[in-house]
């Protein structure tokens, strides 16, 4: 037996349009249940690990800001992806977007024991940066793939000695973005990488003032290092992590 609505006045139809905005509430409800009002993943709210010491957190899957550093181990929350290389996850209460490889989804996982430390194990295959000293092309790879490419100045200096950027492989094993004073070219620059300890050659930002403008040489020859443009080299950071494998070739 259906159920009318009545009131004193003016008898069972007169509240007939709530029945039909009642149904369309409930059909939106299921719809949005179903997945089709929502863009989430259907394993959203799942944990995940952090597998990678210091990996970054964006704010956006297409903007590269970085809002936080995540410590290894640390337990998130899964949200959605991958989406372009990227999952949408939870740090800490702060929801944002970093690199598939820097978590495992699932149980607790030691800090490096997955495919998270950009090794082989990831699932595009390890990220790593080559550099081209024959025309001072940067390349990003992930695996055999080149993500991007950049244009970067290098030293003028055409051996190996301690001015050169020098040929070999090498690995980040520093990473500091703010502004810093560098005696070689009495200035400053930012972001800057560091992959070769013994030359102390690494990439980073063109040359700036102390006040963090861009000195007018700022893009000439290095004393090493790989200077590379703005915009780029926040790609660049963003891209690169303690331990990423830098391979430096004719």
């Amino acid at each position: 037996m259906g159920i009318a609505f009545t009131t004193a006045k003016s008898g069972t139809r007169s509240f007939a349009p709530w029945r039909w905005l009642l149904m369309t509430l409930a059909a939106l409800v299921l719809l949005g249940g179903a997945g089709w009002m929502s863009p989430e993943d259907a394993r959203a709210g799942q944990a995940a690990t952090v597998v990678v010491d210091g990996a970054p957190l964006f704010a956006e899957h297409n903007d590269h800001t970085v809002i936080d550093w995540m410590a290894g181990g640390t337990r998130v929350d899964f949200f959605y992806g991958p989406y372009k290389g990227l999952y949408e996850i939870r740090y800490y209460g702060t929801v944002g977007w970093t690199w598939v490889e820097n978590v495992v989804l699932g149980g607790q996982v030691a800090p490096g024991s997955g495919g998270g430390s950009g090794g082989s194990g990831s699932p595009g295959g390890e990220r790593w940066i080559d550099v081209d000293r024959s025309n001072g092309a940067v390349r990003l790879y992930e695996g055999n793939t080149v993500l991007y490419t950049f244009w970067g100045s290098l030293s003028r200096s055409q051996g190996e000695d301690f001015y050169a950027t020098a040929t070999g492989t090498y690995y980040v094993y520093t990473k500091h973005l703010p502004l810093v004073y560098t005696p070689y070219a009495d200035n400053y620059f930012t972001h800057w990488v560091g992959f070769d300890p013994e030359r102390r050659n690494g990439f980073h930002s063109y040359v700036k003032y102390a006040d963090g403008s861009l000195h007018p040489n700022g893009g000439g020859y290095t004393a090493g290092c790989v200077a590379i443009p703005p915009g780029d080299i926040d790609i660049l950071y963003n891209f690169a992590y303690m331990g990423m494998r830098v391979v430096v070739h004719w």
